[in-house]
This record gives structure tokens, C-alpha cells and sequence, in this order.
């Protein structure tokens, strides 16, 4: 007999070879064009998340300068340094010069007025320097009320570039105006522009105002330049960001910008074009090695398949086993097990694990609901013991644990600050007598009432609270003895006239003291209490003083 020309390892063999050859020239084809756009997209993703991260630290840090120059311009020692002694300006300097020592970023803190004062952290002022003619001043003056936020100046001493944010305010004394500003120096921003490195080597970054003026630059001669001159061609930037390739001194650049909000200047973060596809190329070369070698492992690997089909069964158990365990909702195509000892086995121990999982799945299913009620709960009562520890049962307003602790922190806050504050210590008038002609029910319908309307007559700062049994007390921040006075009169009329539910009418008595300097709050609430011994003492219905203790 004839010996074959070819056996069926070898046909096999040849038809793998050329059907797999096949399938890997178009998978190659495809892997170059993937890659390829795979890599092009990261080097705009890496420029855009670095461009992002840049301007998420400048709008951060001209945010929390923002802020503090807003506070400094509503605050009364700067709005009303003009009129004030050298003793408080250098109070208010030392307070900039706080500002200036905690935080790195910031370089001056200062204010200047209509008549030329200026008060500064550690700056030595020249002789003859005038502050109402500085850009700062008229910028914030120009726009005011609106703030001025990262103006660039050159500095009148060393001719330094800095930043400035400051805004315009108005003395409430004689009303005269001024302007408080914070400085940052060109070196923290250009800090803040290079302190996230990237993978690339070309990468830098520069900031155009609103206009298109170059005012930070890594070159210092490019400073103040249009930004045609760092681009070779006219660039049209019609979005808030976005990407732009240009060319500039024989290189072309990808670049990114943004808009950093609190400025509205442009960001722009550039890399050389070629440095981010030369990784692709040699990617691409590398991936195509690879292939060719799997390609040509596969083609011997795929001839002797068939002496392996005994594992196959096992394999697929191993693999509907693990798909079972990580819950993969798509178990890919279905495999039927052989009729034979193999199948059996792996089709009892697929079932085991289909049980064993569901019931695992229904214990922790029952106790995350345990878990989720029991937390419900807690949170309830949590909430329910923080009211009923600050509040007064019977009428809802602050108990005389929590009056306690409100007069303690506005106590400390008027000795810190040099503020004063006041009292109202009032009673209702015969309140036994209510109770024991209507009863107590009654005398808590009365009580509740006389808050209601209490309330209606106050301030939104003042700290209202039952002092116990039909005693109350009224704390007013920042409220002088006369203000506290009229306020006292006018809580007394509007109950005098209020006609109530049950009783008709009735009247209160109240003592009111003002804080002074250097004495405790006992000595506070102890005037105040005193004051109202002697409205008792004097007829009742009546507010009673005393200036002093």
C-alpha cells in the first residue's frame, strides 16, 4: 500500500498555519490602529488631567484669598483704620502679619486709605509712598463693590511681579474709602504651575489674562507679550478649554487650556507633539514581535489540541466553578459535561456551589436588613437624646443647660474680641396665681403662648432660652445697655397688650444688665437677676437697670 503523502497531524498543522495567519495579519492591523489611538489619547488625557490639576490649585488658592479679603473688608478695625489710633493700626498690622507668617502663599497683607495711611504686615512703606495712586487702589476702587481678583503689579520697591486680590470699602465713621489686599508673589504661582511632574520632559505650562497677554511664563522675557508671540500662528480659542495644536521655533506642540474661574485667566499646559507619539511607535514595533511569537507558539500548540481533550471537562468546571463564585451574570458559551464519570462529578459539584452560594447569599441579605434597622434605630434615639438635652420639654425653646453654654461662648467671644453684650432676665408676673385659680395645665398653655409671642419680637442673633419655672432669658450678642433696653420695653408692651387664651391678660417684669469689662458671667447673670427683684419690688410690669455693678 502506498504510504500517504501527508498524515492529519501534518494537514491539521498546514491549516493552522495558514488560517492563523490569517486571523494575526488582520488582529496585528487592528492592534497598530487601536494602540495607536489608544496612546494618542492618553497623551491627551495625561496634558488635560495635568492642566486640570494645575488650574484646580491656582482657583484654590486665589478662592482662600478671596475669602480672607472679603472678611478683612467687612471687618470694622480695617474699615474704620482711618479713623483709629497708632495703637489699633498696630493691632491691625500684627494681625496681617499673622496671615503673612502662617501661610507660605500669601507674601503681603495690607490695607490703604483715602488719605494715604498705610497699614502693612512687615513691608517698610518709602517715605512719600502713596497708596490712593497705586494700581491695586484704583483697580479696586474702579470696580468696586465687586472684588479684584489676581491683578498683576510690579512691585514700587523691587520691581517684583506680584499678584494682587483685594476689594473696596467704605469707613461707616466718616466715610472715607479704602482697599484691602493680599499679595502673592510670581514665584508661588509659577510653584503652583510645576509642582505636579509629568511623564513628559517638554512639558510647561503659562497663564494669558483674559485679553490674551502672557503673565506667567516659565521664559521671564515673555512676560506682558501677547500670546502670539508663543505661538508661531494665530490661535483661535472659541471654548472655556479644549485642545489646540500649533507650532512654535520648528517644534510642533499639543496643548491644553482652561479657564481658572476665580481670575478668568487661560491656562494653557503644552508638550512637544513628538515626544508623545514616539512611545506609540515603539509600542507598536514591540507589540508586533510579541504577536508573531505567540502566533507561531499557538500554530504548535493548536496541532496537539486534540490530545488534550480528556482535561477539557475539568477546565470547564474549574472555570463555571470561579463564574459561579463571582456572581458573572454572562457565563459565555454553555458546555455540556460528557455522559461519563468526569460529567457526573463536575455537574454534582456545580450544583453543591449553586446551593452552598444561595444560602450564603440569603444570611447576608437577612443581616445587612438586621444591621440596616439597627442602625436606623440608633440614629433615632441619637437625634432624639440631642433635642431632649437641649431643649425645653414644655415649650421647645433652649433649656438652661444649653442658655448655659450660649452665654459661656458669648462671654469668652466679648473678651476676646472686645465686644459687649446683654441680658434680659424676665418672669411672668403672679404666675402662682394663674396656676392656682386656672390649674396647671392651664399655666403650661400660658407659658407656651407667652414664648410664641416672645418670639415674634425678637432679633435673629439674640439666644432665647427657659430659665426654669416661668423664669426666662434673653441673650443678646453684640447689644449695648441702651439697646437692650428698648428691646426690653418693646417685649414688655406687646405682652401687656396681647390678650391670652385662657387668662386674658397678664404681664411680665424684667431685669437687664450689660456685660463690663474684666467680670465673670455670674457677675452678669447676677445684675440681671437683681434687676428683677427690684422690677418685683416696684409694682411689677416694669424693666429695671443698672449701668454698672
Amino acid at each position: 500500500m502506498k504510504k500517504p503523502a501527508s498524515s492529519i497531524r501534518r494537514e491539521i498543522f498546514k491549516e493552522s498555519c495558514f488560517y492563523l495567519g490569517i486571523i494575526f495579519f488582520f488582529y496585528v492591523i487592528l492592534m497598530i490602529a487601536l494602540l495607536y489611538d489608544s496612546e494618542r489619547s492618553k497623551a491627551h488625557e495625561l496634558v488635560k488631567q495635568k492642566n486640570q490639576s494645575i488650574n484646580y490649585s491656582i482657583d484654590a488658592h486665589f478662592n482662600d484669598i478671596s475669602t480672607m479679603v472679603e472678611e478683612f473688608a467687612t471687618t470694622d478695625i480695617v474699615r474704620e483704620a482711618a479713623s483709629l489710633s497708632e495703637v489699633e493700626h498696630q493691632q491691625l498690622t500684627k494681625k496681617f502679619g499673622i496671615v503673612t507668617t502662617t501661610s507660605t502663599r500669601i507674601t503681603h497683607v495690607y490695607a490703604g486709605y483715602q488719605n494715604d495711611l498705610m497699614l502693612i504686615d512687615t513691608w517698610n512703606v518709602p517715605d512719600g509712598y502713596q497708596p490712593s495712586t497705586r494700581p491695586w487702589y484704583l483697580q479696586a476702587i474702579e470696580r468696586s463693590p465687586n472684588r479684584v481678583t489676581g491683578l498683576p503689579y510690579r512691585d514700587v520697591v523691587y520691581n517684583d511681579w506680584l499678584f494682587t486680590t483685594c476689594k473696596a470699602f467704605t469707613n461707616p465713621i466718616d466715610g472715607s474709602q479704602g482697599v484691602v489686599a493680599i499679595d502673592s508673589a510670581l514665584g508661588v504661582i509659577t510653584d503652583l504651575l510645576n509642582e505636579r511632574a509629568t511623564e513628559y520632559q517638554s512639558f510647561y505650562s503659562f497663564i494669558t489674562d483674559s485679553t490674551g497677554k502672557v503673565i506667567i511664563h516659565g521664559n521671564p522675557d515673555l512676560i506682558n507679550h501677547n500670546i502670539d508671540s508663543v505661538m508661531d500662528a494665530n490661535v483661535i480659542l472659541e471654548t472655556t478649554q479644549g485642545f489646540t495644536n500649533y507650532r512654535y521655533a520648528g517644534h510642533y506642540k499639543l496643548a491644553f487650556y482652561s479657564t481658572i474661574d476665580e481670575t478668568g485667566w487661560r491656562l494653557f499646559t503644552v508638550i512637544d507633539l513628538w515626544e508623545a507619539l514616539e512611545p506609540i511607535l515603539y509600542k507598536v514595533l514591540g507589540n508586533i514581535v510579541i504577536l508573531a511569537f505567540v502566533a507561531l507558539l499557538l500554530i504548535f500548540l493548536f496541532s496537539s489540541v486534540f490530545s488534550r481533550k480528556i482535561a477539557q471537562p475539568m477546565q470547564e468546571l474549574f472555570v463555571h466553578v470561579k463564574q459561579l463564585i463571582r456572581k458573572d451574570t454572562e457565563r459565555g458559551r454553555h458546555y455540556e459535561f460528557p455522559d461519563n464519570e468526569i460529567g457526573y462529578i463536575a455537574r454534582e459539584v456545580v450544583q453543591l456551589t449553586e446551593n452552598e452560594l444561595y444560602r450564603r447569599s440569603q444570611q447576608l441579605e437577612q443581616a445587612y436588613k438586621e444591621i440596616n434597622a439597627s442602625h436606623l434605630k440608633l440614629e433615632k434615639q441619637n437625634q432624639l437624646l440631642s433635642e431632649m438635652a437641649t431643649s425645653d420639654q414644655l415649650t421647645g425653646i433652649y433649656n438652661r443647660y444649653k442658655l448655659d453654654e450660649s452665654l459661656q461662648k458669648e462671654h469668652v467671644r466679648a473678651e476676646r474680641y472686645e465686644r459687649v453684650y446683654s441680658v434680659i432676665l424676665f418672669d411672668v408676673d403672679y404666675f402662682k396665681r394663674i396656676n392656682d385659680d386656672f390649674g396647671h395645665m392651664v399655666g403650661d398653655k400660658v407659658l407656651q403662648e407667652l414664648v410664641g409671642l416672645i418670639q415674634q419680637g425678637l432679633r435673629r442673633a439674640d439666644i432665647f432660652g427657659r430659665w426654669g419655672g416661668e423664669e426666662f432669658l434673653i441673650v443678646c450678642p453684640e447689644t449695648n445697655l441702651k439697646q437692650a433696653l428698648v428691646l426690653a420695653e418693646k417685649l414688655l408692651l406687646k405682652v401687656e397688650a396681647h390678650q391670652f387664651q385662657y387668662i386674658g391678660s397678664l404681664t411680665i417684669s424684667l431685669g437687664v444688665s450689660q456685660c463690663q469689662p474684666n467680670e465673670t458671667q455670674s457677675h452678669v447673670l447676677k445684675r440681671a437677676d437683681d434687676c428683677l427683684y427690684q422690677a418685683k419690688e416696684l409694682g411689677r410690669n416694669r424693666v429695671e437697670y443698672l449701668s454698672k455693678g
